[in-house]
């Protein structure tokens, strides 16, 4: 009679090796992408809160803009000047920046394109960031109206 033989061959085992081998790479794969993704993610919402902040803030300049004379206007450097009738707000592009009067409110800007219709006291802005680590470029447009003077 023959003996039974219990256990796995060599064979056996390389085969169930690489199958498992085979298995963790493409789980790996999944798993890397879905990192890559999510950093991705998470760089394009933080470029997109950097320029929905300042465009608020700009916003909000206009709104409170109430000089009788001349509240909005682009300066001779493209600069958008907001006044009211406490103070003056300067924003311009400054290399790849946006800056408050002078100082940089916002980082890793390739457009800060104005457009001032003193007529109805209206401004438009486009705020463009450089592209990201993924080639990805945030791009955001308002349209924004100034009090007429009281």
């Amino acid at each position: 009679m023959m003996k039974k033989n219990k256990g796995f061959t060599l064979i056996e085992v390389v085969v169930v090796v690489a199958i498992i081998g085979l298995l963790l790479s493409g789980v790996l794969a999944i798993f890397d992408q879905g990192v890559k993704m999510y950093a991705k993610d998470n760089t394009q919402v933080a470029n997109q809160q950097s320029l929905r902040t300042v465009m608020t803030s700009i916003e909000k300049k206009i709104r409170k803009a109430d000089h009788i004379n001349q509240p909005l206007y682009e300066d001779v450097s493209g600069c958008l000047v907001v006044q009211s009738k406490t103070e003056v707000d300067t924003y311009c592009k400054s290399g790849n920046s946006v800056t408050l009067n002078g100082a940089s409110i916002l980082d890793r800007i390739s457009a800060f394109d104005i457009d001032v219709t003193n007529s109805n006291y209206t401004v438009s802005i486009t705020i463009t960031s450089i592209a990201d680590s993924m080639g990805q470029v945030n791009t955001l447009s308002a349209v924004f109206n100034a009090r007429k003077g009281r």
